[in-house]
């Protein structure tokens, strides 16, 4: 078995849900997440792997806070 984590992203590209649990393979947590999901995007990963939806991640700096202005 291994340690997933399943996240859905919304319409917006955030994300919207975290799921973390153990499945039997690869296959075993796509088809999970798909049932999850239903329409929206979502992204595996095993540890630090992205096993699924690496186009739905977001760019790094999207990441980063909005900083004050000056």
């Amino acid at each position: 078995m291994h340690y997933y984590e399943i996240r859905v992203v919304g319409d917006d590209g955030k994300t919207s849900l975290i799921l973390t649990e153990f499945r039997n393979g690869d296959d075993a947590a796509i088809r999970e997440a798909k049932t999850i999901a239903r329409d929206h995007k979502f992204v595996i990963w095993r540890g630090l792997n992205c096993i699924y939806g690496v186009d739905t991640v977001p760019a790094a700096n999207s990441l980063i806070p909005d900083q004050p202005a000056a």
